[in-house]
This record gives structure tokens, sequence and C-alpha cells, in this order.
């Protein structure tokens, strides 16, 4: 315990709670001399697995939703405020993974704050989606869950923000994590050779090779998502969530061009809204927007007989509306294979009025992750 305090004594006791059942206790009496408080506090070490539902677990999805349910030491909150599906498949995810939440909280905080330090474990955020609580996850997605051109982007709002390193500034990530026996601070640093790190605590985490991998993905992102876009957009601004992934083309940062498709001359052929661009040497590619927002497979297009149509060269196009069908017109984004959609995650979505909705978003790049 110390040099400055004393056991008094240990009794092993058998004891009887309501919510936990039968545990066999250590109880441990200290006289208080000097110098002993915090840093007794500090020097007492236990132990113990948290239980919920009857079954002992690491998982930061289930501890997640213990803090927010827990009628003892938690949140008191009801089981159905939070998203169980999303919750469900997030914990399956580190079940497989065997990623192990090992922390306790000797300090107090909200409960919010709690599941956060929990999330943060894994590259998460706890956000509000409608009446729900549930964890979103900073990961690999292969799915644009919503479409954005200048055909739905509102003129002269497109915003792009770049991130350069000042003189000086780090050159690396240090990691903190807990020896899994004595819950000593330890440190992994990313790159290896870095001499002037940022330091983060990966609260929780007691496995080096889990913090190493951490610190990659931390330093990924500081070197590869340099970019933000903001821009507005009508009601269908609200058709993705916190953290989806996106696809925006747009003429001002020669990101394609799109607009809307005109007519359907056959099935193959589509008539647009102004002349195409074709760059010599190139392949060329188009995608479609359904009328829940998403995009349609990617097609492969040549140049049609007139300047403002294409013609579909792998097969036929997805259904496509033109005015009178009464929908908004199909919107398209045409340009070479590799440079004419990019791909954001949706990191703000702020309703501005009326119809009127603010859609920020920050760089999406496989090889962060």
């Amino acid at each position: 315990v110390g040099l400055r305090s004393k056991v008094v004594n240990e009794v092993g006791v058998n004891y009887q709670d309501e919510v936990y059942g039968d545990v066999t206790m250590l109880a441990v009496r200290m006289r208080a001399t000097a110098g002993l408080g915090i840093a007794a506090r500090e020097r007492l070490q236990v132990n113990c697995t948290r239980v919920f539902d009857g079954q002992d677990s690491w998982n930061p999805a289930v501890i997640i939703a213990d803090i927010f349910t827990n009628k003892t030491y938690g949140m008191r909150r009801d089981a159905s405020e939070l998203d169980l599906t999303d919750l469900e498949e997030t914990g399956t995810r580190f079940s497989v993974s065997d990623v192990e939440f090992n922390g306790s909280f000797a300090q107090k905080g909200t409960g919010y704050e709690a599941m956060q330090n929990v999330a943060g474990l894994v590259a998460g955020k706890v956000v509000q989606e409608g009446s729900l609580t549930t964890v979103v996850l900073d990961r690999l997605q292969t799915v644009r869950t919503a479409f954005f051109t200048s055909a739905n982007i509102l003129q002269d709002t497109l915003q792009i923000n770049y991130t350069f390193d000042p003189a000086g500034d780090t050159d690396g990530v240090q990691i903190e994590w807990r020896d899994p026996q004595f819950f000593k601070q330890q440190y992994v640093t990313w790159p290896t050779s870095a001499e002037n790190p940022e330091k983060f605590t990966l609260f929780g985490c007691t496995d080096e090779d889990y913090a190493t991998v951490y610190a990659q993905y931390l330093w990924n992102t500081i070197a590869l998502r340099r970019k933000r876009i903001r821009f507005q957009t009508e009601a269908e601004g609200l058709l993705p969530r916190f953290g989806d992934r996106i696809g925006v083309s747009h003429p001002l940062a020669e990101w394609g061009q799109s607009g809307v498709v005109v007519t359907v001359i056959d099935g193959t052929t589509l008539r647009l809204d102004q002349p195409l661009n074709w760059v010599d040497g190139k392949t060329h590619a188009m995608l479609l927007r359904n009328e829940w927002g998403k995009e349609s497979n990617l097609y492969t297009v040549s140049k049609g007989p007139a300047p403002n149509q294409i013609v579909v060269t792998n097969g036929t196009t997805a259904e496509v509306y033109v005015a009178g069908d009464g929908l908004e017109p199909t919107h398209y984004a045409f340009g070479p294979t590799d440079e004419f959609v990019t791909v954001w995650i949706v990191e703000k979505i702020v309703p501005q009025g009326g119809n009127i909705v603010q859609v920020e978003a920050q760089k999406y790049d496989d090889k962060i992750f």
C-alpha cells in the first residue's frame, strides 16, 4: 500500500447484493498516516470485470449500453432510447476483432462523457440520431449513401478548405496505453523515427499491438485528411447520416461535369443539359442519381452523335427521369474515370431554415484505414 500507510487487516467477506448476486469482497482498512490519501488511491490495485446482462464483457459497444442503461451507476435510461441494431452490429465487429476496453472511471463526469471515452477507443463518436443514441465509427466504407453535384448544390455555396503543416509541426503520433498487469503507463510512437510526436491517451487500451495500429490510424488521418468542404443544398441534405460516405462532383475544383438529363433517346443514349468535355486518351464514365439520392452503378460511356449526347457502353442505364415525369430530372456526373467524383465523410448537417441544409464533410481515403 505504501511506506507511509499500514494495512490494519484483510478480511474475505461473502456479500449478497440484489444487483450483483453473490460476490466475495476483500475488505481493506488503512490507518491514515502522513502521505496517505491520493497517493494511496493510486497504489491500491483491483482486478475486476464488468458484468452486463449476466455476462462478463470487455466489448466497447456493450459497455456503452451498460453506461446508458444501468440503474445503479449508469444513466438509468431505457434501452429503447438506444439504436440497438447499430450497437449490435458494432459489437459484433469488436467481438470478431477482439477489441477490448479495459478502463475504470475514477472521476466524476457525465454519462455522455463516459460513453464517448469508451467510443474513443475504437475511433467512434456517440451521436444522437433523431430520438435514438448510437455510436458512429470512422471506418472503411465501400458504399456512398448520397450524391451531390452542381445540379443540387446551391450556387456559390461550395467552400473548400485545406490544412497545411506549419513550420516546426509534429512529425508523428505518440499513444499512451496501460500495461495489462499493473496498469502502468506505456507508450508507442508512429512513425517510430518521430522526434516531435503529438501525444494522445488511448483510454481503456491494454494491448500494445492495438495501440500501435491506432497510432498508425491517427497519423494517417493527419497526413491524408487535409481537405474539408462545406456546401448548401435543399432538404436532400438530410438524407445522409453523420459519418456517412458521400460523393461530390463539381466543376469549381474540376471534379468532373454535372447536371441533369434532358431526354432519354433510347435505353443507352441520353441527351444532357450541356456539351461534354472529353479528354483524349482517357476512359470516361458517368454516374446517375436515383430518386432516393443515391448513385447508380458506374457506367462507361462514349461520345454520342451530338456534343450533349452520351452513349452507355456497358449496358442500359437505370431508370431515368426527365422534366414532366413528376420527379426532378435525374442528376448525372461525368468525366475521366479516375477524377470526376470525390468522396467525403459527413461531419456536420445543419438546417439553415426553410428547405436549406448545410453539409460539412472531411476527405475520405481508404488508405487511412
